[in-house]
């Protein structure tokens, strides 16, 4: 292609006959349109098929040999920083992170006369000085200009032709406005842009990247932040091998995989090391609509799959090749980057994914779409199922009925862990939600994947009333609304395909298949209800003012097993009815209880000040003994599960080991927490439990404070000084805390663990005079 546009140093590009237009830049935008001209196409028959299409990109390579020249090596400061997209076409990437798949660190590009560099981390600014002032002998063009740092006292009268602006987090610029800095950089003026972009966004809750001061500077060159973390090195992060190239350009690499997509289409390789590697997952929806748009359709003509919710048509092959399923998954960079690029177009409305006909499924086009109201009150922030599906590749239409209240968004689609950094094959589509806030009326909200619907209320007390419209009826229970219950044997063969199951305390998510032969699922939910306002009665917290526990059935998680958070997320396995542990199995739940969704819910219910370092998959384990003793009529000692442990525990307390093995193992750590609640009951729990509920409690942060609190509290609690059952345990606790209970009776139990290794148990025992 030959560009037409005012860039000093044109990229050179040899095409595909794919790409017949020819690209023309225009530098007071961001989007890269469209002009009639006919393309350059290498069509010599002994190219290598792999590599089709070769271009030379000597402005990156110069900026990157200026910025970069005589820094080996840049510093690993102790932050975390972030990553950066890059697309425009005076905007280059120079330097990469050492995190997977290697994402851009720094970028540079050209606006008129000015020049802008970009760092995903302030902290970079201090990393290595050479850098430093290779960049800004660069903004200035080896001229002398002043730099002048921007803040909230800013004032745009005090910047001269040619300085340097600096931005490095301020929450304000002060009067120097988007607009400012765009002149400054139109007349030679630079920009040094610095900042920790997933920190920005944790400080600034309810925003996002795009609401950053001066972003609209960035996108008018065609680079942006994403959300994701990088990473540096502890030893530093070595220049040669992370300096970017080409493929770290997305437009660029665009053009490689519509020149070569049969064979990223084929590859499943994940050790190449010139695979361009896209995070397109973080490419904005309006650059995704203007700057690299033409690129994508051509990549849909190529795919044969050009056209929303149409059937596949033209070389449909390869796009077979790239649907995961549980018995076919998907592995390899490229075929990852095809679908990561994929999975922008169907948001674009440009591909139909077939892939989501497996997972979550695919309604049939029979099926009736209709149009229900929906009311919903809510006093904290919770999900709310609405009981309606939505098609894949449909348009949810939703109009606010009465007063329009804010906080409220609307999401289609229960499967929210996205798979899109996850360092395995695939077995399902790596996004399968859509969500957005209600700040209008009407809403519209285009899904791909298709999916439930909910609602999903602010914090405070709030009702909000919605028709929806478009949307398919899906199985949906609450126990409590009597009008569901009379209604649920006609309501379970509702078309949809996932189902939701509500108690007052909590909702499962399965498929609709899972349910259809269930009678009346009201015990099971009363028996779940009873075991989450359990564990909220042993934290000492009101089940009223917290949202419900809710458990959604994958074929793939995010994270092992099982997961966690909100929602919890757990295999299929769980979801088939002819399954022992299926969660709707009254009798399973009650008789034998359910380890792995029992902790899970704990991690829910875990407080940073009575979790100390090590105990992250303890503490959450006093919750799941709670629940096997209490609902599941589970001995607490000794539970099954710490059985398997015994052996752990003697050969931890007979040898030299320290506390760091016991903090690294979780069953040699639950056991000190079953013992207490063994020989003292649960009520000292949940009188230690209440204690930390309290405001002065909250902020407890050092980990050795951590953990003579809990030693002052649960020794307290029970009556006794624990100093010998820490001692035996080999935890850490203070001179000062151990004075505190001095006045208590030392106390080391006399049990099956204890009894282990009585010569170890004696010398405790003399020790503190037992």
């Amino acid at each position: 292609i030959t560009h037409k546009a005012t860039a000093k140093a044109p990229l050179i590009v040899s095409t595909s006959p794919f790409v017949s237009p020819e690209v023309s830049f225009h530098q007071e935008s961001s989007a890269w349109l469209l002009s009639e001209c006919t393309s350059v196409a290498d069509t010599s028959p002994s190219a290598d098929p792999c590599l089709k299409m070769a271009y030379t990109d000597s402005l990156g390579e110069a900026w990157r040999a200026d910025i970069l020249r005589g820094v080996p090596k840049i510093s690993n400061t102790g932050a975390v920083p972030g990553t950066i997209l890059v697309w425009g076409h005076s905007a280059r990437p120079i330097l990469n992170s050492a995190a997977h798949n290697k994402p851009v660190l720094i970028a540079a590009a050209e606006l008129g006369h000015g020049r802008t560099v970009v760092l995903a981390h302030e902290s970079l600014l201090n990393s290595a000085p050479e850098l430093i002032r290779n960049i800004e002998t660069w903004l200035m063009k080896g001229e002398q200009h002043n730099i002048y740092v921007l803040d909230h006292n800013s004032k745009h009268s005090n910047i001269k032709p040619g300085d340097v602006m600096v931005w490095k987090g301020a929450k304000s610029t002060g009067d120097v406005t988007k607009q400012v800095v765009i002149n400054h950089l139109l007349s030679g003026g630079g920009l040094l842009h610095a900042m920790c972009p997933w920190g920005w966004l944790q400080l600034n809750k309810g925003k996002n990247l795009s609401d950053m001061p001066l972003y609209g500077a960035l996108d008018l060159v065609g680079i942006c932040y994403t959300k994701w973390c990088g990473n540096i090195p502890k030893d530093g992060l070595d220049i040669k091998s992370h300096r970017s190239t080409e493929f770290n350009h997305i437009v660029l690499t665009l053009y490689h995989i519509l020149e070569n997509a049969e064979h990223f289409c084929d590859d499943d390789s994940d050790d190449a090391e010139d695979v361009p590697i896209l995070d397109v997952s973080c490419l904005p929806q309006d650059v995704c609509k203007t700057a690299v748009y033409p690129e994508l359709r051509r990549l849909a003509q190529v795919l044969g799959c050009e056209g929303n919710a149409t059937q596949m048509k033209g070389n449909t092959i390869m796009l077979k090749k790239l649907l995961p399923k549980h018995d076919n998954p998907i592995n390899g960079k490229k075929r990852r980057t095809m679908i990561d690029i994929l999975n922008k177009m169907a948001h674009l409305e440009l591909v139909s994914l077939p892939a989501v006909d497996t997972f979550p499924g695919c309604v049939p086009t029979e099926v009736e779409k209709i149009c229900r109201s929906v009311r919903i009150s809510s006093e904290v922030k919770d999900i709310h199922p609405t009981g309606f599906y939505l098609a894949k590749d449909d348009t949810l239409v939703m109009r606010v009925q009465g007063h329009l209240t804010n906080g409220w968004t609307v999401q289609v689609g229960a499967h929210s862990d996205n798979l899109t950094k996850l360092h395995q094959p695939l077995r399902r589509w790596p996004q399968l939600m859509v969500k957005t806030e209600i700040k209008q009326r009407e809403t519209r909200l285009y899904s791909p994947y298709g999916g439930l619907i909910y609602l999903e209320s602010p914090q405070d007390n709030s009702q909000i009333e919605v028709c929806l419209e478009n949307v398919i009826e899906a199985p949906l229970f609450d126990v409590s609304d009597p009008d569901s219950i009379r209604g649920w044997k006609q309501r379970r063969q509702a078309h949809g395909l996932w189902a939701d199951i509500m108690g007052r305390r909590i909702i499962i998510t399965l498929p609709s298949s899972s349910v259809r032969n269930i009678e009346d699922p009201s015990d099971v939910m009363h028996i779940w209800d009873d075991l989450i306002s359990g564990y909220h009665e042993l934290r000492g917290t009101d089940p009223d003012k917290h949202r419900r526990q809710w458990i959604v059935t994958d074929e793939q998680p995010v994270a092992g097993y099982m997961h966690s958070g909100y929602p919890i997320v757990t295999h299929l396995d769980v979801a088939q009815p002819e399954n022992e542990h299926f969660l709707l199995n009254k009798r399973v739940l009650l008789d034998k209880g359910s380890w792995g969704i029992y902790h899970e819910m704990g991690h829910n219910m875990q407080r940073p000040a009575w979790t100390f370092q090590g105990t992250g998959e303890v503490t959450c384990n006093v919750f799941t003994l709670y629940a096997m003793n209490t609902v599941s009529k589970q001995p607490i000692w000794i539970h099954e599960w710490l059985k398997r442990h015994l052996q752990n525990v003697k050969k931890y307390v007979n040898s030299a080991k320290s506390f760091e093995i016991w903090q690294s193992d979780p069953g040699l750590g639950l056991f000190i927490y079953a013992q207490i609640a063994h020989h003292f009951g649960w009520d000292v729990y949940k009188k230690v439990f209440r204690e930390y509920e309290q405001p002065d409690c909250q902020d407890i942060r050092d980990n050795q404070q951590k953990i003579d609190t809990w030693f002052v509290k649960i020794s307290t609690a029970c009556g006794y000084n624990l100093a010998p059952l820490f001692d035996f345990w080999k935890i850490p606790i203070t001179d000062e805390s151990i004075n505190t209970c001095q006045h208590l009776q030392a106390y080391l139990p006399a049990d099956e663990v204890t009894d282990i290794t009585r010569e170890y148990t004696n010398s405790i025992r003399d020790k503190y005079h037992i």
